[in-house]
């Protein structure tokens, strides 16, 4: 059954509310484009207080469409259900920057059961 939403948020709430759904989860697909066009995979990613996202890749598709283009889109979602009103998500877009290999600029926010910007 779907629900509607009869009253609107305020633009703090809203963020709060996206903030909160982004880090209530750890998966993702990440869109990206280049050479070949549209690519997008599935990532384990990290959000840090200022919604900097963070994602582990070994390379691949990836990386050669972000050298070609830094656009990115990220969907965060809940799992696809029976219902199509019950399924919530949020679409995050933004440029993304490859970290160096080796990198730990990461680490010092996501120790496990942490949560971001508290």
């Amino acid at each position: 059954m779907s629900r509607v939403i009869d009253a609107y948020l305020s633009p703090q709430e809203l963020e709060n509310t996206i903030l909160e759904f982004v880090w209530e989860r750890d998966t993702g697909y990440l869109g990206t484009y280049g050479p070949g066009g549209v690519h997008v995979s599935p990532v384990k990613y990290f959000a840090d207080a200022d919604l900097n996202i963070y994602i582990h890749s070994r390379g691949g598709t990836k990386f050669r469409n972000l050298a070609a283009d830094d656009q990115v889109c990220l969907l965060v979602s809940t799992p696809f259900a029976d219902d199509l009103h019950q399924i919530k998500g949020v679409q995050l877009f933004g440029r993304a920057k490859v970290a160096a290999a080796g990198s730990t600029k990461w680490l010092k926010n996501s120790a496990p059961g942490s949560t971001p910007g508290r």
